[in-house]
């Protein structure tokens, strides 16, 4: 398996249930589709060493994962559902609008200082 460009390592992740039943030719939010669900299970693959599973092929760096882990915990916390109350019609679409923002203000912010570590380089050869 490749590493990544600090030498994390690559994990599996479990194949999303809405893929399988799509794949299917099932509604993935069907009482059906719910049930292709493996995560958690036996079945399992999450956090698995990608080189220890070839044939896998769902796989992702541990620190990729860990950060999706905290992006989907910070649009849950803007879920008024989550909470079992109601303010407005468009109060959890505004949730994963500012989540969305806040993902591609940091990824810009990264990109960045990429481009002036690069601009560094350059200058220096």
């Amino acid at each position: 398996m490749p590493e990544d460009a600090d030498g994390s390592t690559w994990i599996c992740i479990c194949r999303p249930h809405d893929d399988k039943a799509r794949e299917l030719g099932i509604d993935p939010y069907s009482q059906k589709g719910e049930a292709l669900v493996t995560c958690g299970g036996k079945k399992c693959m999450c956090k698995k060493l990608a080189d220890e599973y070839p044939e896998h092929k769902w796989i992702a760096t541990k620190a990729g994962f860990e950060l999706l882990q905290k992006w989907m915990e910070e649009q849950e916390k803007r879920d008024q559902e989550n909470f079992g109350m109601h303010i407005y019609n468009d109060f959890s679409g505004y949730g994963t609008v500012e989540v969305m923002g806040n993902m591609v203000s940091l990824m810009s912010m990264m990109l960045e200082e990429r481009i002036e570590l690069t601009r560094q380089i350059v200058a220096v050869l």
